[in-house]
């Protein structure tokens, strides 16, 4: 998705009001760790941080954090026949969790509680890294 709202192919298709769950990459490996370490056996997580949002709310923040202006909504009709009905109804799931569960039985603690701070450590990063024609 970075990469995409660098190059301006970045957008919201349709209302963007749905939900889906987010999680920075780090609290997901430390809930994994958690649990491999507490070995719950035939126990169900669900992994996934403290703040629901929608794809409208994650995208205007990504856009936000990386100093772009606000993503551009597409009609869904476009984008349908751009990705295709399939893929269209995964991108509009509509789904709050909660990870309390997680929480208090694998004694599990985030880094990023919220996408706020998940995404800004993401694209900070993505924007320290050097490029092929800079030097580490």
């Amino acid at each position: 998705m970075y990469q995409m709202m660098e190059s301006g192919r970045f957008g919201i298709f349709g209302r963007g009001d749905n939900y889906i769950p987010r999680i920075h990459v780090e609290d997901c490996a430390s809930a994994y760790l958690h649990a491999i370490e507490k070995k719950p056996v035939g126990e169900k997580f669900i992994i996934a941080d403290d703040t629901p949002c929608t794809t409208r709310e994650f995208m205007e923040h990504m856009a936000f954090c990386a100093g772009r202006s606000k993503p551009r909504t597409f009609p869904r009709f476009i984008a349908r026949l751009i990705l295709g009905k399939l893929l269209l109804e995964t991108m509009e799931m509509n789904c709050i969790v909660s990870n309390d569960k997680a929480k208090r039985e694998l004694k599990w603690i985030l880094k990023y509680p919220s996408y706020h701070e998940g995404l800004a450590a993401v694209i900070e990063g993505l924007q320290n890294q050097p490029t092929l024609d800079q030097p580490p």
